[in-house]
């Protein structure tokens, strides 16, 4: 299995925050199955000079083996630290790899060394994100390397399903079977502004509204609009987020999503489904095969072909034992078992 090659770069002071980014990676490789391999300046410490020069070797990892180098700072952005951001800053320009995303603490946004770095960032269109705490760039980290541990799990599979294809095209001419395919069907910006004004011709329910995509090159195909702030969009059939001013805020990777409702918003990845809140943080992994919409603060699941209700931390509080169920309202729940229908409260107890 390839691994996904992290570099954490930036003020070595930082060592709380780079084993902090040590221990998410660990986390999120547990919960996506993709082997994250994490490096910093602690693992090449043997590989500099006493002078703090950086050998050869170390400079090639960060532009010709890392797929995602990560800069934490602070306000001493010292000569190894500008030298480490030039090598990925270079090899993006040239190559578009590594990605390169930088976190800052809030209290150092205004260093003229930070500034530099964070407008060069924007010209490249990479990322950059002030921080307030550790707890903050936990978070922030661990969005990060679900999302993009995900787009490499999606993309082999993508590689796979593309080499299925052009077999079973040798196999349709030879005529041992026949291959059919389906093109996604997207709309336009002027088709996808027009569904907008048609699905809420008296204005949105939901402030604030979203307004027409600017941006020629963007065309969304649209699910439904402004519940909670934020869009379901679709990209040659990959569905996420736009919030208003139309950036997306939960990446374009599953095959199905529907509104935000307390919150969280049902996403489907891989066949399975979970949920995403407002940041496009995964709050609940995709493992169900169907899941409703959070009301009250629980959400119905499948299980195997039964029915039960996990809570906003993803917890199995009623079983799964359940032929069907309706949402909670007013903290009780019907539900149907055996042929019999009766109600149930929030701890799974039959209300008589």
């Amino acid at each position: 299995m390839r691994k996904f090659k992290v570099f954490i770069a930036g003020s070595k002071s930082l060592q709380k925050e780079r084993e902090l980014i040590r221990v998410v990676a660990s986390k999120t490789q547990s919960r996506t199955g993709v082997i994250i391999d994490i490096k910093s300046y602690d693992d090449f410490n043997e590989m500099f000079t006493p002078y703090g020069a950086q050998s050869d070797y170390y400079n090639k990892y960060i532009t010709s083996e890392s797929d995602l180098v990560v800069f934490i700072l602070n306000g001493a952005v010292g000569g190894i630290t500008k030298k480490e951001f030039l090598e990925a800053y270079n090899s993006y320009k040239m190559s578009k790899t590594p990605k390169i995303c930088v976190y800052s603490r809030i209290n150092d946004k205004d260093n003229e060394d930070i500034k530099e770095i964070r407008n060069t960032i924007s010209d490249l269109g990479q990322y950059y994100k002030d921080y307030a705490d550790n707890i903050e760039l936990e978070r922030l980290v661990e969005t990060l390397l679900m999302y993009e541990s995900l787009r490499l799990s999606k993309l082999k599979k993508s590689l796979i399903n593309r080499l299925f294809k052009y077999i079973s095209i040798l196999m349709a001419i030879s005529g041992i079977g026949c291959y059919i395919l389906f093109s996604t069907n997207v709309l336009d910006k002027t088709q996808w502004w027009n569904v907008y004004k048609k699905e809420y011709p008296m204005g949105d329910p939901y402030p604030p509204q979203i307004q027409q995509p600017t941006d020629p090159s963007k065309y969304f195909d649209i699910k439904k609009n402004n519940i909670e702030g934020l869009a379901c969009v679709s990209k040659n059939g990959l569905w996420g987020f736009v919030n208003i001013s139309n950036e997306i805020v939960v990446p374009l990777i599953f095959e199905d999503v529907f509104a935000f409702n307390e919150g969280l918003a049902q996403v489907k990845y891989d066949g399975k489904w979970g949920f995403v809140d407002k940041t496009g943080y995964i709050a609940i992994k995709p493992q169900y095969e169907s899941v409703s919409k959070f009301v009250e603060g629980y959400a119905g699941v499948e299980v195997n072909g039964k029915f039960g209700f996990i809570n906003r931390q993803g917890e199995l509080i009623i079983p799964a034992i359940y032929d069907d169920i309706w949402a909670f309202s007013g903290g009780k729940a019907k539900v149907w078992m055996d042929g019999e229908s009766f109600y149930i409260n929030t701890n799974g107890k039959i209300i008589k």
